[in-house]
């Protein structure tokens, strides 16, 4: 799905990707336009690590005591 979004992407602005399996999509970095390259790439660096998603659980649970109640039933 992924593989047919970013051809859809690059095929609004005029060009096309070439033929490659999808567990080879490096290949298509290449021939992606200059001006969608920054949204057709994944930044990472924006991604909260799991560290940090365990933090933000952390804090809903002390918020919000019925979380407590759902953590007994899945243990």
């Amino acid at each position: 799905m992924i593989v047919n979004a970013l051809r859809g992407l690059v095929k609004s602005a005029g060009s096309r990707l070439p033929a490659f399996p999808p567990n080879r999509s490096h290949r298509a970095q290449a021939s992606i336009p200059a001006a969608l390259s920054a949204v057709a790439s994944p930044d990472r660096s924006a991604e909260p690590s799991n560290r940090q998603l365990d933090q933000q659980i952390e804090k809903l649970a002390a918020r919000y005591p019925e979380i407590a109640i759902l953590r007994r039933r899945r243990a």
